[in-house]
């Protein structure tokens, strides 16, 4: 729970920062902005690391050596098998926060306030989905969460973002997925404790669950940089434009079927628990 609470922080920025960038950019120009963000998230920053405390040092449990890298972990195949997930979920679950602002205005010409709000309805779902996603991991294993999550988000890409024919059914897309896939990350926590009980059942050793964390925000990390160039190729030429309905014919088609298939595909290690 604390987990999806901390996540959920993150947030609202996500809520503030697109109102704030906006009036900046009309007022002070780009340059200007920049520098105001930096001084923010400066001035923001410094004050709060005082509360930061060090970590716990590791209790010896009569397990012998515990060392952070745990190699026979990072190669085996339950490990892997998630990280493929976070990968994938992470290529594609970014890119409705960057497209959807030019998507509104392009399609339905809305306007600059109404583009930003689906932004600002991404986020604040995103929260929430956070918040309640950490709640689940207290209460349930890791398939029926990550299930959840990629059951949700899938649905409603293909069905609301592909099929949206007016900004209310691109608004219902935006709560949906950022409650269903913004809540992914929430997940870690009890693929973490398993992950850790099942290795060291298995004889791998210590597992340290920070190192796993660490890895997951990595592959994350690395979809959400190869989902740049990739969606300028997706987008690259307006696919389906005009040739089908709502999203799937706006010249977004390929955007929307990309982020809805790597929806579904995060949600593989559902299916596949009896391989970890």
């Amino acid at each position: 729970m604390a987990f999806g609470v901390i996540g959920a922080g993150g947030g609202c920025g996500g809520l503030i920062l697109p109102l704030l960038i906006n009036a900046l950019l009309e007022q002070v120009g780009y340059p200007s902005t920049m520098r105001v963000l930096a001084g923010v998230m400066f001035g923001a920053g410094i004050p709060l690391a005082w509360f930061v405390r060090p970590r716990l040092p590791v209790t010896d449990s009569g397990t012998g050596e515990k060392r952070f890298w745990n190699w026979k972990l990072m190669c085996s195949r339950s490990f892997l098998l998630h990280q493929l997930a976070n990968f994938v979920q992470g290529a594609g679950y970014y890119l409705p926060g960057i497209y959807l602002p030019s998507f509104t205005r392009e399609v339905f010409g809305a306007s600059d306030w109404l583009s930003t709000a689906s932004l600002m309805l991404l986020n604040v779902s995103a929260m929430v989905g956070l918040t309640i996603m950490g709640y689940m991991t207290d209460r349930f294993n890791s398939r029926v969460c990550i299930a959840v999550s990629a059951t949700g988000a899938t649905l409603s890409v293909f069905l609301f973002w592909g099929l949206a024919t007016h900004i209310a059914v691109l608004y219902i897309f935006c709560i949906l997925f950022g409650l269903f896939a913004g809540g992914f990350p929430a997940a870690w926590p009890a693929v973490m404790r398993e992950m850790a009980k099942k290795s060291e059942s298995r004889g791998m050793g210590h597992v340290d669950t920070i190192l796993i964390f660490s890895l997951f925000c990595l592959a994350r990390g690395v979809g959400n940089i190869v989902a740049g160039p990739m969606s300028e190729a997706l987008v690259g030429g307006m696919p389906w434009k005009d040739e089908a309905i709502g999203g799937y014919g706006s010249g977004y088609g390929g955007l929307v079927v990309f982020c809805g298939l790597s929806s579904l595909i995060s949600g593989m290690n559902a299916l596949w628990y009896h391989l970890l």
